[in-house]
């Protein structure tokens, strides 16, 4: 099995981060994710700024929604 790793890279203006597991587990940046886990990924600017972008592994992703374990998790949050 590959190492299902997170990352989550952030600008100094998104607030949070949310990443939770079906279960209700959360989980940080660096920490190892079981594979087949069903992940909700939330991301909440600071106040006076918006979401520019969110993308995980490369891919746009729609914040609130949920991605399946695979491989390692590459989250990117940038605002605007």
């Amino acid at each position: 099995n590959a190492e299902n790793w997170l990352n989550i890279t952030k600008d100094d203006n998104i607030s949070s981060v949310s990443v939770v597991g079906a279960g209700g587990t959360i989980y940080s940046s660096g920490q190892l994710i079981p594979e087949n886990e069903v992940l909700t990924i939330t991301v909440a600017p600071k106040e006076n700024y918006t979401i520019k972008t969110l993308t995980v592994n490369g891919n746009p992703f729609t914040n609130g929604g949920t991605i399946t374990v695979q491989t390692a998790i590459n989250i990117v949050a940038e605002s605007e």
